[in-house]
């Protein structure tokens, strides 16, 4: 026969193969079918003696992070060029997702995606050029 999900037919039928065998050449001979229940043991505990068990059980870390940045490195320039350089990446970012839009609203029009889903789906590609 043919296999289902990598198991063999035959071997899905053998016990139940061999209980027919057994009943047909016993037919004289008491059959007794012995069923064993495992139960599990059920004790109960106290709320708190489970929270507390769970808190030990995880990992905690004290992080102390003490780092200073000094920022005259990094503004060496003076305040209008930084404003400068702030507006043309802000025109940059907001003219990038423009473009993000324009594209899912004329090449993928079928797609009947909310405006939100849109603008997800647009920085997320912002971000990966980025």
């Amino acid at each position: 026969m043919d296999l289902l999900n990598s198991i063999n037919l035959y071997t899905m039928q053998s016990s139940k193969i061999t209980n027919n065998l057994k009943k047909s050449l016993c037919e004289n001979e008491e059959i007794i079918e012995k069923t064993e229940i495992k139960t599990q043991k059920n004790t109960e505990m106290q709320a708190n003696d489970v929270l507390n068990f769970m808190a030990n059980q995880s990992v905690s870390m004290n992080i102390n992070i003490s780092k200073t940045i000094k920022i005259n490195k990094i503004l060496s320039t003076t305040s209008t060029e930084q404003y400068n350089r702030i507006g043309n990446f802000m025109k940059d970012f907001e003219n990038t997702f423009e473009e993000g839009l324009d594209i899912l609203n004329t090449d993928f029009t079928n797609l009947n995606l909310s405006e939100n889903t849109k603008a997800n789906i647009a920085l997320k590609s912002i971000d990966k050029i980025i």
